[in-house]
């Protein structure tokens, strides 16, 4: 969270070295994949990576569906018998 709110503060007022110097020092504690993606698409990009890879390790339960979804599944099962 810390590194995403440098990022933003990065990104309006790039000019300022103390805003560069701390989203570096945020960016070592930070994995290596998601460093990398704050780095290239910024703030919400990180967002949305964080977001895919929330639902990506989600349960299957858990996993938004359409709805009816299971029940739609559950049919096709009966009717290939």
């Amino acid at each position: 969270a810390a590194a995403i709110a440098m990022r933003r503060a990065f990104e309006i007022a790039p000019e300022e070295e103390e805003f560069a110097t701390d989203l570096k020092r945020l960016l070592r504690r930070v994995p290596d994949e998601q460093a990398k993606v704050l780095l290239t698409e910024g703030a919400e990009g990180l967002l949305d990576f964080l977001e895919k890879e929330r639902w990506d390790n989600a349960p299957e339960y858990m996993r938004p569906r359409p709805k009816y979804y299971y029940y739609f599944e559950w049919m096709k099962d009966r009717i290939h018998e």
